[in-house]
């Protein structure tokens, strides 16, 4: 790597004063304010972002509540912001016994501002893995009203050949 002679040196420090003659003028110029100003304003955005991350995480926070009862498990799964016209589906692999609830949402809108049009898209997905327990039936029903979806796991000795089964959810 070559370095700077100082007849290089002295000609860029020249070039950089020729950008900021106020500075060099007032004798108080520091080649590393502007790095330092820079940090902070890094700084600064990096907790911008974070807050905005943390605010679009808790507009779309899924919520799962599992309750047993004697003849039955109950999933209650909280989809904020989904509806019937999203993608969700429920699907249980008789294989591994594994209940995978996933929902998908695409949204589309154009914003207008003065002379500025911009198109937005954002898109939403969750997934939810559930083991089934023996004594667990795959004969599940679901339904999902006013964002809750509710899946309903009885217990039951019966076994199918089949191995991945799709359940319907009914909307109410």
């Amino acid at each position: 790597m070559k370095y700077l002679s100082t007849k290089n040196m002295t000609l860029l420090l020249s070039l950089i004063a020729a950008h900021t003659p106020s500075l060099v003028a007032r004798g108080n110029w520091d080649p590393f304010s502007s790095l330092n100003q820079m940090e902070k304003n890094l700084w600064h955005n990096m907790g911008r972002i974070q807050q905005h991350i943390a605010q679009q995480a808790s507009l779309f926070e899924q919520k799962v509540e599992v309750r047993e009862e004697k003849d039955k498990t109950i999933l209650l799964v909280k989809l904020s912001g989904f509806s019937k016209d999203d993608e969700i589906k429920v699907k249980v692999d008789k294989k591994t016994r594994i209940l995978t609830i996933t929902a998908s949402k695409m949204e589309k809108r154009e914003e207008r501002r003065k002379d500025q049009a911009s198109k937005v898209e954002s898109q939403q997905s969750f997934t939810y893995n559930y083991q089934l327990r023996a004594g667990e039936s795959d004969k599940i029903s679901t339904s999902l009203k006013d964002g809750l979806l509710t899946v309903i796991i009885p217990f039951s000795a019966q076994k199918e050949d089949e191995s991945i089964v799709t359940i319907p959810i009914s909307y109410e």
